[in-house]
């Protein structure tokens, strides 16, 4: 949930209920346009929020804090 914007990055289903993620993979088959939008929007979201530069950085943050 942290990383995922339900319907907008991705889905989230609840856990260990079966009928919920039946029906968003069902939703994924039946809207395809719309899923390569989300699948899209996933990985925008991903290179510019953990960007290999910018998460560099938070560690190296970390550790300092750290010393």
């Amino acid at each position: 949930p942290e990383v995922i914007k339900d319907g907008k990055t991705g889905f989230i289903a609840q856990a260990g209920n079966v009928g919920d993620l039946t029906e968003k993979i069902k939703w994924v088959f039946e809207n395809f346009d719309e899923s390569l939008e989300v699948a899209l929007q996933a990985q925008q979201s991903a290179t510019k929020e953990f960007a290999i530069k910018d998460m560099t950085k938070k560690y190296e943050d970390i550790y300092q804090s750290l010393i």
